[in-house]
């Protein structure tokens, strides 16, 4: 499993935008985004552009805590698992202003949570074992344990 890099676009897609997906992963069953800035995430469906989610981090950095002489950061960020059975291409947009950098990795599995009507069991965070992604995760992969826990662990 490889944690993919890309810049959000500062506009919104049009129907001959290519998206993330242009690139191709055929095994993938859903893709899991992880964004440190307001993002919103639109998936193309039929060949129209739609909103399905807006990730919206709600502290990148704690400044109080940035410089405490304790090196501590507050790595804040939001999460969205995408079902590649819906949609046909993935593209994200800055709310910034800014190109934001994304994350994501594409799952052989399908891991996004069934939905009950009413429910929006799509995040990260409905999976109850997910371990926090922090700063100091950076460059790790995700990865199931001889115990079958997810773990983050350098390559």
């Amino acid at each position: 499993m490889k944690l993919n890099k890309t810049l959000a676009a500062l506009s919104q897609p049009t129907p001959s935008t290519d998206g993330m997906l242009a690139q191709g992963n055929a095994s993938a069953q859903s893709v899991i985004i992880v964004g440190f800035a307001n993002v919103d995430i639109y998936g193309k469906q039929n060949g129209a552009w739609s909103l399905i989610d807006e990730l919206r981090p709600a502290d990148i950095l704690n400044s109080d805590d940035a410089h405490d002489g304790g090196g501590i950061y507050n790595s804040i960020h939001d999460t969205h698992a995408v079902d590649l059975a819906q949609y046909e291409d993935v593209y994200f947009v800055s709310t910034s202003g800014e190109q934001e950098v994304m994350r994501y990795f594409f799952v052989e599995d399908s891991v996004v949570a069934p939905t009950v009507e009413g429910s929006k069991a799509n995040k990260l965070e409905d999976i109850s074992d997910m371990p926090a992604f922090t700063v100091a995760d950076a460059g790790k992969v995700l990865t199931v344990d001889a115990l079958g826990s997810l773990i983050w662990v350098t390559r």
